[in-house]
């Protein structure tokens, strides 16, 4: 994973400003841990205007998860994290640790 991307998502899934959420990239304002990578990735764009998202549930696009150096392997395993009920705090420090 590209250093500079992984700096931003840990720090934003550490910052208290994302209500964590399961199942889905975001569900009203609750984000799963990739939902607030796509929002880290791409900060100034509203959720609904992000074309590329759209009817992207469960994963980021898979060029997001290319440009950013994270395979979709290591997004599913990051996600089942979330799903199974770890915080975002234990997700940040796996991020740290294996990626």
């Amino acid at each position: 994973m590209k250093l500079r991307w992984k700096r931003l998502w840990v720090k934003a899934l550490r910052s208290g400003k994302f209500r964590q959420g399961h199942h889905q990239l975001r569900q009203g304002n609750a984000f799963c841990c990739l939902g607030v990578l796509c929002k880290v990735v791409k900060p100034h764009v509203e959720w609904n205007d992000m074309d590329e998202f759209q009817g992207e549930e469960l994963m980021p696009p898979a060029h997001l998860l290319k440009d950013i150096g994270l395979s979709l392997r290591s997004a599913k395993s990051l996600a089942k994290m979330n799903d199974d009920g770890k915080t975002f705090e234990q997700i940040a420090k796996r991020i740290e640790a294996k990626y």
